[in-house]
């Protein structure tokens, strides 16, 4: 049975942030802290419980709506929360990538540095994304995501590409056997590094 708690955060989510436990992410904290102060950012549980950063009270604690039969750590976790709730995963430091490497699809770089306006309007389009290619990318093939990733990353236009850039934008992709089909999308990830 779906919660209206659940709907509710379907709704409302505006991201999910994802940090390896050895990052040193407190500048990123605190510009989600005080970007995102009147929309709600989720977290993984098992991320919240081993987290040294100072997070913030706001942040809702999130545990997946469905049971997985699959031994999860708190990437695995992460991808799949972002996926059934519809939003995108907000990575804290590009170094945290590292961590993700098999689930990456397609990725954007570039060599400017994004004002605050800007960042904000990634993570909006973000949000467009994956809730305009949900239902054709829970059903698709590996090839077919890529496909679906290639094209919606024309919306991210206004990035100047460089390959010798830091990341901005990535795809990732679970592929994972699982029961219910909303952990098996793609997941549009912006990320945040300000060092």
């Amino acid at each position: 049975m779906i919660s209206s708690e659940y709907l509710y955060l379907v709704k409302n989510l505006r991201g999910i942030i994802y940090f390896s436990d050895k990052s040193k992410a407190e500048k990123e904290i605190e510009w989600l802290k005080r970007k995102f102060r009147y929309r709600k950012l989720g977290i993984a549980k098992s991320l919240k419980e081993k987290s040294k950063l100072k997070l913030w009270d706001k942040l809702e604690i999130l545990s997946l709506p469905f049971e997985v039969n699959l031994k999860l750590n708190s990437e695995i976790e992460s991808m799949l929360l972002a996926s059934s709730f519809l939003s995108p995963l907000l990575i804290l430091k590009e170094e945290t990538l590292t961590k993700l490497s098999n689930f990456l699809i397609l990725g954007l770089k570039t060599k400017e540095v994004l004002d605050d306006r800007e960042l904000k309007r990634n993570i909006r389009l973000a949000n467009y994304s994956i809730t305009d290619f949900y239902l054709k990318a829970i059903k698709a093939d590996r090839k077919e995501k890529v496909k679906i990733a290639r094209e919606d990353l024309k919306r991210f236009w206004r990035i100047k590409e460089s390959k010798e850039g830091k990341s901005v934008i990535v795809y990732l992709d679970p592929k994972l056997e699982v029961k219910h089909e909303v952990y098996r999308s793609i997941i549009p990830c912006v990320i945040l590094d300000f060092s």
